[in-house]
């Protein structure tokens, strides 16, 4: 499994939760897609016949930061929700 900290994994969540209120949900996409290929010296990425070949850890990584944001992003969904909700109320 990952070694990531739980601060790492809450900053995540955060950044999720406010891209959906914010409508940015594409900036964290952005933010994955620059990090590809996930290679770093202790993964590197081997190329076989042409092909990329990606370590399992630094591509669950980025699948467990990917969910991460949307775990924040899900909160954040029903936040955005319940203000919506209110003020359709509160305007009627």
């Amino acid at each position: 499994m990952s070694s990531k900290s739980k601060i790492e994994s809450w900053a995540h969540r955060a950044m999720g939760f406010l891209a959906i209120l914010l409508n940015l949900r594409l900036l964290l996409t952005y933010r994955e897609l620059r990090q590809l290929p996930p290679e770093n010296d202790e993964n590197p990425v081997v190329r076989v016949g042409g092909r990329e070949y990606w370590s399992r850890a630094r591509v669950m990584d980025t699948l467990l930061d990917s969910r991460e944001y949307d775990e924040g992003g899900t909160a954040g969904w029903f936040v955005l929700a319940a203000i919506a909700f209110t003020l359709g109320y509160l305007a009627h």
